[in-house]
């Protein structure tokens, strides 16, 4: 059933996208993500929905035609002591064939060189212009009550 348009079945393999990837990500930063000792130390990656705006530049017609061009956007924040040994943009793009497979086609990390504000609410304004909703949105690593939710039901 179409949700304001997006089809949720999209969605979902998009969100299902979004946690692979963390969860690829997190084991390069930390040794042990469940170890108690660690649970400082892992990234955190909060991620929403968007949908395409007009741009004066011209777009490809496979972005617009893919899920109605919906798309992921998320921020993630890493602590400056990890296993990493390269920056994290570096990384992504050192390891592309590790993340950029399945159903996803695309994967753009750069790091936050303008106003955090900014970026946050460039990230968040679908959610904030009511396209999707905060159930939308998705946070990881995910909370421990949640985990046990997910695996006993």
């Amino acid at each position: 059933m179409p949700l304001g348009g997006v089809d949720k079945a999209a969605l979902n393999k998009m969100m299902d996208e979004v946690e692979r990837v963390y969860s690829t990500f997190i084991t390069r930063v930390v040794r042990n993500p469940n170890s108690e000792y660690q649970k400082e130390s892992r990234p955190i990656l909060v991620a929403a929905p968007d949908r395409p705006v007009l741009k004066n530049e011209k777009q490809e017609l496979r972005d617009v035609k893919i899920n109605g061009g919906v798309h992921m956007h998320g921020i993630l924040l890493v602590p400056g002591r990890s296993r990493l040994k390269e920056g994290i943009e570096t990384h992504f793009k050192r390891h592309e064939n590790r993340y950029v497979r399945n159903n996803l086609l695309r994967l753009n990390v750069q790091p936050i060189q303008s106003d955090p504000r900014e970026v946050v609410g460039y990230a968040f304004k679908s959610v904030k212009n009511r396209l999707f909703n905060c159930d939308d949105i998705l946070i990881f690593p995910k909370a421990e009550t949640a985990v046990r939710e997910r695996s006993n039901g």
